[in-house]
Parts: structure tokens; C-alpha cells; sequence
């Protein structure tokens, strides 16, 4: 769970990470808030069962669940798996889903259309009248923006990690 928090405090939004209990019994909470400097007790708290679903020398499988969240949120499930392909290369499957209510369909939109307006994704979906590249935007552009950030964040954990092996 520690790595977890390794991983996850990297993005702005999360204001601290902390794990606890063991076995069936694990929790991981996160405090999410704006990305300026917010104080922990300010932001949303959000506590999901972390569940090791496969733990073998080549492969790890971790299941992240949560029933609600802020804002209306909920049914948030995380998954994650990884395993060498063989002694240099390593595959890495990251996967989530929520679902939002009224409330957060609102907020997304109201963010969306105000200053996150500018906000897209990484995907090119057309051409521009004047042939410049027009990006994913809306929602979907939001959650290939987040996806990118879990990715560098797994990334830069990764590295990391080797470095404080390897020396490197």
C-alpha cells in the first residue's frame, strides 16, 4: 500500500495518502483537493478496500474499490497488473472506472466550460479549418489527461524504485 502512496501523492490533486489494516481488511484513503496548496482537512476524503488479488514472482495483480467518493461519485474500482515479459521489459496494465451523479456531472461541466475549457487530451480526432490538429476535449479528454498523469506517475515510481536498487 506504501507504493501506492508513492504513486498516487505524485498527482496535484491528491493531498495525502495513507494506508491501513491488513489482508481483507486493507484501506487506502485519499484526501483530493484543488491543486493549488490546500490543507489535507479541506479536501475530499475517499476510502477504498485494497485487495492483492495475485501475488507471484512474475506477476501482481492489486484491486482498488471504493463505494462512494466526493461530489457524488461512486463505484470507483481500480486495477492494476504487471508482469515481465522477460528480463528487460516489463508490460503494465492500469485500468478505472467510476460513475458520477448529478452533482459531479455538474461540477465536471461548470469546470469544463469555465476554466478547464482549455483542457484536452493527447488523441487527435480531426483538423482545424486552418489544418492545426484538433485534441479529444470534454470529458473524455479530462480522463485521457488523468490516464497520462497515473501512467508518468507509475513511470516515475518505477524508476525510482530501480534507482534505489540498481544505485543507479
Amino acid at each position: 500500500m506504501e507504493q501506492w502512496c508513492e504513486v498516487l501523492i505524485l498527482h496535484l490533486n491528491v493531498k495525502t495518502c495513507r494506508g491501513q489494516g491488513n489482508g481483507a481488511a486493507s484501506t487506502l484513503s485519499l484526501s483530493v483537493g484543488r491543486k493549488f496548496d490546500q490543507p489535507p482537512g479541506e479536501a475530499f476524503q475517499t476510502d477504498f478496500a485494497y485487495r492483492v488479488v495475485a501475488s507471484l514472482a512474475d506477476y501482481l495483480q492489486v484491486a482498488l474499490a471504493a463505494a462512494a467518493g466526493p461530489l457524488d461519485t461512486k463505484d470507483y474500482r481500480t486495477g492494476f497488473e504487471v508482469t515481465a515479459l522477460d528480463a528487460t521489459t516489463t508490460f503494465v496494465h492500469l485500468s478505472y472506472a467510476d460513475a458520477c451523479g448529478m452533482a459531479a456531472k455538474i461540477a465536471m461541466a461548470a469546470y469544463l466550460g469555465t476554466i478547464g475549457h482549455d483542457k484536452v487530451g493527447f488523441s487527435i480526432v480531426g483538423q482545424g479549418s486552418n489544418g492545426a490538429p484538433v485534441y479529444l476535449a470534454d470529458m473524455r479528454g479530462a480522463v485521457e489527461r488523468n490516464t497520462m498523469r497515473d501512467y508518468l506517475a507509475v513511470g516515475v515510481h518505477s524508476l525510482k524504485s530501480y534507482s534505489m536498487i540498481s544505485g543507479a
